[in-house]
């Protein structure tokens, strides 16, 4: 669903924060933005800081009102806080900035979900001084950077790669309006939403659908139409809707379609012990699915692989490390099993990663 703002434009100045434990990035976004309005997404534990902060900054700027709300699970709640996102879109006004900096990476992924939402500044508070001396005075005001919108040229690409796709889906006599339907769908939900390298995340799932076409060579249309939903359920909706979504792809994709983005949808895990039991799991299903769904395999494959070629651009060196090495020890050895041009692609991918990182 686009979210816009009401034709009833409010005249001020929003500024839309998370606050986690640390409170120093929405102090000084207060102060460095001069807003009107405050909202701030927050915790049960963080909303206890935030008398402390309006406090503070009341003694330089005055607020009209601010208004709070809590994500349940601050750690791991991605889809409770795209969803919230949407809600927070309601309260745009003619003038919004939104502050990446701050919070859990969950609260992170709502500001930047809503950023895509509505029109604004994007900014981030600087603080360059110590960790511990930030800590010990947290009321110092830093300094605010501009964070460059995703551009209309990606975009353009996105455009661009699913005409060539649809393209060769026609000549191959495919279902082209069931593409186009799982397209539709996959950019209503997955609308706002970036990845960890910034670009948008509805560009993944056109490449991985273009993987299985154009480098895999599999043309079905109920395997490329998954392609573009396998993050419906994973990325889009808390695990306690996942049978109610799986029965809405079911209804408007078909049984094969939902059978093959649950397959490939994996639990999220939260200790190294728990990740190895799941990882286990999960590849089994996939090499031991029925026949109608063994070719599900393939577009958890497109999926890694694409990951593996972005994930270069993402500033953590521990998280492309730990990438790198999970997918040689699991997934490469899964590649070459399938298919001699899946395996040459996982290598080159694997040894770009290298040489970028070096």
């Amino acid at each position: 669903m686009d979210v816009s703002v009401s034709p009833e434009v409010r005249e001020v100045r929003v500024l839309f924060s998370p606050l986690g434990l640390s409170y120093g990035s929405l102090f000084s976004a207060i102060l460095l933005t001069k807003p009107d309005e405050v909202v701030v997404v927050t915790s049960e534990q963080g909303v206890r800081n935030l008398a402390g902060v309006l406090e503070a900054a009341a003694r330089y700027h005055r607020l009209s009102s601010v208004h709070h709300f809590l994500l349940s699970d601050p750690f791991t709640g991605f889809a409770e806080g795209r969803a919230l996102a949407r809600q927070l879109a309601k309260r745009a006004s003619k003038e919004n900035i939104v502050n990446l900096v701050g919070g859990t990476t969950a609260m992170q992924d709502c500001m930047t979900t809503l950023a895509q939402l509505i029109p604004c500044r994007q900014v981030a508070v600087i603080d360059r001084r110590p960790v511990e001396e930030q800590r010990a005075n947290p009321f110092v005001v830093g300094e605010l950077a501009e964070v460059p919108r995703v551009t209309d040229a990606e975009r353009e690409y996105i455009d661009l790669l699913l005409e060539a796709l649809l393209a060769k889906a026609k000549r191959k006599g495919l279902d082209v309006a069931l593409l186009e339907r799982a397209f539709a769908f996959a950019e209503e939900k997955h609308r706002g939403q970036q990845r960890d390298c910034g670009s948008l995340h509805l560009g993944h799932v056109v490449r991985v659908c273009a993987t299985l076409l154009f480098e895999f060579e599999l043309a079905n249309s109920e395997l490329l139409a998954a392609g573009l939903l396998h993050d419906i359920l994973e990325d889009c909706y808390p695990a306690e809707e996942w049978e109610k979504c799986y029965q809405t792809l079911s209804e408007r994709f078909g049984r094969r379609v939902a059978d093959i983005v649950r397959l490939v949808t994996k639990r999220q895990e939260r200790s190294e012990e728990e990740e190895a039991e799941i990882d286990r799991r999960y590849l089994d299903g996939l090499r031991n699915a029925p026949g109608n769904l063994r070719s599900a395999v393939f577009v958890k494959l497109a999926d890694r692989l694409d990951n593996l070629r972005s994930v270069r651009f993402v500033a953590w060196s521990d998280k492309r490390e730990k990438y790198a090495r999970k997918t040689e020890r699991l997934y490469l050895v899964l590649a070459e099993a399938e298919s001699e041009y899946a395996g040459l692609a996982f290598r080159s991918a694997l040894e770009r990663l290298e040489s970028s990182s070096g």
